[in-house]
């Protein structure tokens, strides 16, 4: 397993074929509630902040709750670059899975932009993509027979009830 995920890049877990691209993206200028429309049509959890094809920031589902809803008081009119996510953290397409999940680690966020070397961005990764793939990967290896038992002894417990 360790072999797999130092040797894979993020490069192919955005590739088209293996990940539809759902880019998202939204201006600085947006209103906010424009925007958290945007995400709720896409049922995608962040949008990518461009200008002139820049990425210059990001707005997630958590920037809109935290920082858009912050108090008893529901603010009025409020734009995107108000309180988007303007550090950005994100991985380049030669990093591999071990890069990219230290960085999620790291930042405690559950989407990374994928910048090529000219950092343009060709796509954008869940947390949820890396653990489809590890999972996906691990399945491909024999289970050990003491786990086994020990599932078809939680099996036979749940059967008895």
């Amino acid at each position: 397993m360790q072999k797999i995920i130092d040797k894979v890049s993020v490069e192919f877990l955005v590739d088209s074929k293996t990940h539809p691209r759902r880019i998202v993206s939204v201006s600085p200028k947006d209103d906010v509630m424009a925007a958290a429309k945007i995400l709720k049509s896409a049922n995608v959890g962040l949008a990518l902040v461009m200008e002139s094809d820049q990425l210059v920031g990001v707005l997630s589902e958590r920037d809109i709750v935290r920082r858009w809803v912050n108090g008893t008081k529901f603010p009025g009119k409020m734009l995107v670059q108000d309180i988007m996510t303007k550090k950005v953290e994100y991985v380049t397409a030669l990093d591999n899975v071990r890069d990219c999940y230290l960085r999620f680690a790291a930042a405690g966020c559950r989407h990374l932009p994928v910048l090529d070397p000219m950092k343009q961005v060709i796509g954008v990764l869940s947390i949820r993509d890396v653990a489809d793939y590890l999972v996906r990967e691990l399945s491909n290896y024999e289970t050990p027979k003491i786990a086994l038992k020990s599932v078809k002894k939680k099996k036979k417990a749940l059967r008895a009830r």
